[in-house]
């Protein structure tokens, strides 16, 4: 997580800053079944605290439903793909529109996840800074993190009610695309996967045009 002293979920409320610690993240299994039972589990308020006091420091970690999890390690064909949509996000969308690579988002009391890429109106990201609440669209590129993307973080998603929620599958080239968001039971209304050399037309956001050909190529 990627942290800077002041961070304070609360607006305003300042916490007198503890020692500094350490904190060892755990991995996330690759079967999102498994979901740690018995796990301490942290409040976003408590979580953000701690990065602020330094217990991540050197650590790629994120809040998923109250479990701190290490962030999965990018490879080539992954920040490749990132790099690709982030130029045509920011060419597509101007000035208006932010878009975030990597950094929090405070999606609800207990998650705060750091997704691969958010689409945020340029002046709700400057009212809710520095950890929005919310985004337009969320695209996660999945590699060795597919089985949460897929589950864990699309209910995350859907019960903050972020309109688009996309997987980018970098291993079989495919996108998965998520929209109408059903808060109360944490899943998406429809659920459309685009392959080969399809293009992708955001229903939230239209001036977004994706070719996948191009993307993943």
């Amino acid at each position: 997580m990627s942290y800077h002293r002041g961070m304070n979920p609360a607006h305003g409320e300042r916490k007198r800053p503890v020692k500094r610690s350490t904190w060892t993240a755990r991995a996330a299994p690759t079967d999102p079944r498994t979901f740690p039972a018995g796990q301490r589990r942290f409040t976003a308020a408590e979580y953000l605290r701690m990065a602020e006091d330094g217990y991540f420091k050197d650590q790629r970690v994120e809040l998923l439903e109250g479990v701190i999890f290490e962030m999965s390690p990018q490879n080539d064909p992954h920040f490749t793909f990132i790099s690709r949509v982030t130029t045509e996000l920011v060419l597509a969308l101007g000035r208006a529109w932010a878009v975030r690579v990597q950094l929090p988002l405070f999606l609800g009391p207990d998650s705060v996840p750091e997704p691969d890429l958010a689409v945020i109106e340029r002046a709700v990201e400057d009212a809710e800074r520095p950890t929005p609440h919310s985004a337009k669209l969320i695209l996660e590129v999945a590699d060795s993190s597919e089985a949460y993307d897929l589950s864990v973080k699309t209910r995350i998603s859907a019960r903050a009610g972020i309109p688009e929620y996309c997987v980018a599958r970098v291993r079989s080239s495919t996108l998965e695309v998520y929209a109408g968001p059903q808060s109360r039971q944490g899943t998406y209304r429809t659920r459309k996967l685009l392959k080969g050399h399809e293009v992708y037309t955001s229903k939230v956001l239209p001036q977004i045009v994706l070719r996948l050909g191009d993307l993943f190529g």
